[in-house]
């Protein structure tokens, strides 16, 4: 399979401001709602392959150097270096559940990469009757992941192999975003209900979107035990 990024093209350049496009207020400074004609223009969208051989790719991440780190749902990780795809997968990725929607899923680099070369994995874990996402990190010295540590883990253990999540988007704080999947869609339950209603359930990781610190721990809780004093 090939990876693929698609690019808008602009139909026509001009020197003032895009035909239709409201300007900022110089008043307020504020930007009146865009509305777009039924009549304007569409961009058109090119697909352009940027490196083929992988099967299933799920996320990619860009290092500092412009390198790329590539999923593939199976269980590898790729390094797409100077344009070209290395034949051999980046050694010491963890174990995954590839079943279903489940695998080997996002890829992010922490902020400070140049500095600590953080890396950031999303997967699935278990059997198709038990299983959880879990988001691990580990140094990668450019060949292979070194010291890799789960860092946080959903605490509900599912059947089947649907809907694991798991996005990861880092804010300019240096706190991370981690989005979990519901679990599945009907007849999958959990505790005897359809699992889907555990995103309703705020007692449960399933279906949210949590908030960690680089660590892996909750946000609020790290806030919490600053302001008591604790450890």
């Amino acid at each position: 399979m090939a990876l693929l990024l698609a690019l808008p093209l602009v139909t026509a350049c001009q020197a003032g401001p895009l035909s239709g496009v409201p300007t900022a207020d110089a008043t307020s400074g504020t930007r009146p709602p865009l509305v777009v004609s039924p009549e304007a223009p569409r961009e058109a969208v090119r697909q352009v392959p940027v490196v083929g051989g992988l099967e299933h790719p799920w996320s990619v991440a860009w290092l500092p150097s412009g390198d790329l780190l590539i999923t593939e749902r199976p269980g590898r990780l790729r390094l797409v270096r100077n344009g070209r795809l290395d034949p051999t997968p980046i050694a010491g990725v963890p174990e995954v559940l590839a079943r279903g929607q489940g695998g080997l899923l996002d890829v992010a680099v922490h902020p400070r990469f140049a500095d600590n070369g953080l890396v950031y994995l999303t997967y699935a874990a278990g059997t198709e009757a038990a299983n959880h996402t879990r988001l691990a990190r580990a140094r990668f010295d450019g060949r292979a992941l070194q010291d890799l540590q789960v860092i946080f883990e959903v605490p509900q253990r599912k059947a089947g192999a649907q809907h694991f999540g798991s996005r990861l988007l880092w804010l300019p704080d240096g706190t991370l975003l981690l989005a979990i999947g519901d679990g599945g869609n009907p007849p999958v339950q959990l505790d005897g209900a359809l699992i889907r209603v555990q995103a309703q359930n705020r007692a449960s990781a399933l279906g949210k979107i949590l908030h960690l610190t680089d660590t892996g721990r909750s946000v609020r809780a790290a806030a919490l035990r600053s302001t008591s004093g604790g450890p």
